[in-house]
């Protein structure tokens, strides 16, 4: 990636995971409790996309977010979301009593919240409207889309 957008794709990179990891070390160890931090980051994130998104001219289209068939989309996606989450929890509520530590002694309220609320809006999401929205549109101005999906990824595990 070259030019100007070469420099702006690195910089909001460079912003979306800097942030992302000091909103993280801010939120401790507790990884099951919606909290403030929580919603910080991903208000956070939102604004940071947002503001990335007219600096760098990225539209909602290349950014994945149409308007044709949205709602139909959006029910689709609350349902199957709906039932993987209650999968979800059920699966952690279980693990939670073997080996996943943060999840032992949490009540299936909590466990509902975490999954039903806090992945799917807190953390879900912001970052595929920052990563697979806004990074991958501006990176598939410049690459094919197998090398902009690489990078994507490499990316994001960070």
């Amino acid at each position: 990636m070259g030019g100007t957008s070469g420099w702006r794709f690195a910089l909001i990179a460079i912003v979306l995971v800097a942030f992302g990891n000091a909103a993280d070390l801010g939120a401790g160890r507790d990884v099951l409790t919606v909290s403030w931090v929580g919603v910080a980051k991903a208000v956070g994130t939102l604004l940071i996309v947002l503001a990335a998104s007219r600096w760098s001219g990225v539209t909602w289209r290349e950014m994945g977010v149409a308007r044709a068939g949205s709602t139909q989309s959006a029910l689709i996606g609350t349902a199957v979301g709906l039932a993987l989450a209650i999968l979800g929890v059920i699966a952690l509520h279980v693990a939670a009593q073997v080996t996943y530590r943060p999840g032992r002694g949490e009540t299936v309220p909590a466990l509902l919240l975490h999954g039903l609320v806090g992945v799917p809006l807190l953390t879900a999401l912001p970052e595929e409207l920052a990563f697979r929205g806004l990074l991958l549109g501006l990176a598939m101005r410049q690459l094919s889309p197998m090398k902009a999906t690489v990078l994507m990824s490499a990316i994001f595990v960070s």
